[in-house]
Order: C-alpha cells, then structure tokens, then sequence
C-alpha cells in the first residue's frame, strides 16, 4: 500500500461567559477500489478449451492493479459548542455538537465487480448529525 497523508487539526478557543468553542477538521485519503470481472464459464472455456475446473461459474479477472484507483478525499469538520453556569452550588455544563457540518457524502466503500452497477456507493459518510447534551456537577 503506498503511503498517503492524513492531515487532523483540532481547537478550542474560550469565549466571555464560561463558553467555549471547538472545532476539529480532518482531510484523510479516499477509500482504495479496483475493478473486476466475474468472467462466465462459457467465455472461459472458449480460450481455455476446457470448462471451469471444480464446477465453477465464473472467475474473477482483475482489470486493475491493486492500489492504483482511489476515491475522493474525505475531509470532514466537526464543531462544538459549550456553556456552563452555576445552579446554586451545581455546575451545570450545556453543549451542542455538529458533526460532518457541511454534509459531505464521501464514498466510503463501493461495488467493485466491473458491471452494471461497477462503483455504486455501498457505504458513504453519515450525514450531518446535532447532538444536544449536559453534563451536571454538584
């Protein structure tokens, strides 16, 4: 596998008012693919003058070579947001978490078997996500 270069950058910057934001963005490689082809019995046995051995219906011909196709870079931003105020003698801590804030769809797997539905998107990246949460001392 050749290398390849994830770059991650995280950051927190305090506000007046116990508030604090944060951010964290991460750019990593695309997800590796290759094309193949389920070739049947019958094209096989043309130029191998034989049938499949052991019954097979079809073999996998590789049309690529490994590690050479790549999807996209996935970059993604996740951010967050948080307040805390004092109840008495509680502290009391709010946030709000956005993840995949833009709602990038990256590919991250897809179907590799050269055909009709060759890199359909089989898996992609969750879409955009809040999350509401409090965390109470006291």
């Amino acid at each position: 596998m050749p290398y390849s270069v994830q770059f991650k950058l995280f950051g927190t910057y305090p506000l007046p008012g116990d508030v604090q934001l944060s951010a964290n963005f991460q750019s990593i490689p695309g997800s590796n693919y290759s094309a193949t082809y389920n070739a049947p019995t019958a094209e096989v046995a043309r130029s191998l003058g034989r049938p499949l051995a052991g019954g097979a219906r079809t073999v996998a011909v590789p049309l690529t070579q490994p590690w050479t196709l790549w999807e996209e870079r996935i970059n993604q931003i996740d951010i967050r947001a948080l307040k805390g105020f004092r109840v008495k003698r509680a502290r009391v801590e709010g946030t709000v978490d956005v993840f995949n804030l833009f709602n990038t769809a990256s590919v991250l797997n897809q179907v590799q078997v050269y055909g009709p539905a060759f890199r359909r998107p089989t898996q992609i990246l969750e879409g955009r996500m809040v999350k509401f949460g409090a965390k109470f001392e006291f």
